[in-house]
């Protein structure tokens, strides 16, 4: 298994040959595979953080030394090669092991990859990075939206048009900082010095404060790793965002207007270092440009709108989509099952439940409803959300979260009865994630509380599934057989299911079993219970602000959301599958 410290020594199957990792950080090797005589890379290093250099491919992301070989291994930790020593040409040495394909490790490639060492290389291997929407992200998404913000702060109208159209006749004409575009700008308007000096520093302000580090790649960044942007904001500013907002205060900073992007800078590097590989967000600045001197990139793309933060946008609930987004650029674990379970929180179950919040709340306005239960366990996630939302509505339902399960409705116990009454207020709404709704109405038919008592589920069954006359209210009807595992998955709770009530010493509670995770299963659902619920803060920061979408577009943006799980998105399909085969 692969380790982030490699192990110091191996001894090969040659009695004179010792791997040391020293001696294999300090080379660079030709990698390449047979029979095809495919050369995957002419100059792939082993970084001394365990990570690969030179070569962008997840089958080939970490190393290590063990048991006598090189291992290498897939993004996911799957051991794909384990190499050997293969013999030496003109005393330098190759290396050769077998290809084990990680989506059919029992099936083998045919594959032999080989590395052949090219010999020792005097440069300092470093990676590199872009640094804005790179390893740090603005909240407000958009550069102009920071403009549009100092112009109501200002109250300058057009502030944020001219300030983009002044900045964009200077761009690729000339080297230019911020300095020149107000100095630009003062010629324009004729603004007094004092009126520019107060425009600039309420921009800088407003740029600080809407930064925030990005996480999983900030994690990347190695003491000796370099960091380059073009950028027109001040060194000492960019410097500051690197040092306060990264946690990065040791790298070095190569700050220019266009260094990236008219290749200068790759053509300074190239002499003192051997760059395994460049980190960035732009197309041509950060991949096609480094391209060009041999500098393998990896192109990052994920501080933009992810597909379910979008629907949230296009919903008209941008602050909800910025607020998930920053929670999720805030993510970062180095297991990955942690990593997927977590990512499914913020990119699938928050979203849907969000939107179902919507729904509910408004359903409790037109009804005028006064308490919603939400049913322990399959709520335990939406109850907290409930709440926050709740703050902003017109009209705001006591939320109580209640012991509910398919035993306890059917339990037809006494104490069960008067325990689920006690949360009875005069109108009520009983809710959950996902279901027929069978157990829940029988419950209320035989309590006699289907006149007091709506049945609402947010992802319900198309009603030639239901039986019976109850009636079940939900925001999406769906054939949800192939999402329901995933959703029930993503709302496990680390409490034991309700088996009935009880009344002891005059008091009612529930009764409810053990547990039925193993201890591992435990540690997942805890890391996507804080996933869930460390972002609610950041949404209760938005305000108190209660719009809700039309029906119609919240039942949209419901369905889109479910089509996301793992009948949709093959990305987002992915985390689910990884969900659920864990946790069940």
């Amino acid at each position: 298994m692969c380790r982030s410290e490699p192990v110091i020594l191996a001894r090969m199957d040659r009695p004179d040959f010792q791997l040391t990792a020293d001696w294999i950080i300090a080379r660079a090797f030709v990698f390449r595979a047979e029979p095809r005589g495919e050369v995957l890379s002419r100059d792939l290093g082993f970084l001394s953080d365990g990570t690969i250099g030179g070569y962008d491919n997840p089958n080939e992301r970490r190393w290590s030394l063990a048991d006598g070989q090189l291992q290498i291994c897939s993004e996911s930790g799957f051991v794909t090669c384990s190499f050997s020593f293969a013999g030496r040409d003109g005393g330098r040495v190759s290396l050769s092991g077998h290809f084990c394909d990680p989506r059919s490790p029992e099936k083998p490639s045919g594959v032999m990859h080989f590395l052949d060492e090219v010999g020792p290389d005097p440069r300092l291997r470093v990676q590199t990075f872009d640094l804005f929407d790179t390893l740090v992200a603005r909240r407000c998404i958009y550069p102009t939206d920071v403009f549009r913000a100092v112009e109501r702060k200002a109250g300058v109208a057009g502030f944020a048009e001219l300030r983009h159209r002044v900045e964009m006749r200077m761009f690729g004409t000339r080297p230019y900082g911020i300095d020149d575009i107000y100095e630009a700008l003062g010629q324009e308007k004729g603004w007094t010095p004092q009126v520019l000096a107060r425009l600039k520093m309420l921009e800088l302000a407003e740029e600080w404060d809407n930064y925030f580090p990005i996480r999983a790649l900030t994690a990347k960044v190695r003491p000796e790793d370099m960091i380059i942007s073009d950028m027109y904001l001040p060194y000492e500013f960019v410097r500051r965002i690197l040092s306060i907002k990264c946690g990065l205060s040791a790298n070095t900073l190569h700050l220019s207007n266009y260094g990236k992007h008219d290749a200068i800078i790759w053509r300074e590097l190239a002499p003192r270092y051997r760059i395994t590989r460049h980190y960035g967000d732009n197309l041509h600045a950060d991949v096609n440009s480094p391209a060009k001197f041999g500098v393998p990139a990896e192109h990052v793309l994920i501080s933009g709108l992810s597909p379910a933060e979008k629907i949230l946008f296009d919903l008209g609930l941008r602050p909800q989509a910025e607020a998930i987004r920053e929670a999720r650029l805030g993510l970062h674990d180095p297991v990955p099952a942690v990593m997927a379970v977590q990512q499914a929180q913020l990119q699938l179950n928050l979203p849907l439940l969000l939107v179902g919040s919507y729904f509910l709340l408004d359903r409790a306005r037109e009804l005028e409803a006064d308490s919603l239960l939400l049913c322990a366990r399959d709520c335990n996630l939406w109850a907290p959300l409930l709440r926050v939302l709740a703050a902003g509505a017109p009209r705001r339902p006591r939320i109580h979260y209640i012991a509910a399960s398919r035993a306890a409705f059917y339990s037809g116990s006494a104490e069960y009865d008067a325990y689920f009454h006690s949360f009875l207020g005069a109108r009520n709404i009983l809710v959950d994630v996902v279901g027929t709704g069978r157990s829940p109405s029988h419950f209320l038919e035989r309590s006699g509380l289907s006149e007091r008592v709506l049945s609402l589920i947010l992802v319900g069954a198309p009603q030639s599934e239901t039986q019976g006359s109850f009636k079940v209210e939900t925001l999406l009807q769906r054939d949800f057989r192939p999402f329901r595992l995933a959703l029930e998955a993503m709302n496990l709770s680390l409490e034991g299911p309700a088996q009935g009530g009880r009344f002891t010493d005059f008091e009612l509670s529930a009764e409810r079993a053990l547990n039925e995770f193993d201890v591992e299963g435990r540690k997942l659902i805890a890391a996507q219970q804080r996933a869930f619920l460390d972002t609610l803060p950041v949404l209760a920061a938005q305000g108190e602000r209660f719009e809700v979408p039309p029906r119609d577009a919240l039942a949209a943006g419901a369905a889109a959301l479910v089509n996301l799980l793992p009948a949709g998105q093959p990305a987002l399909a992915e985390l689910s599958r990884q969900i659920i085969a864990t946790l069940t």
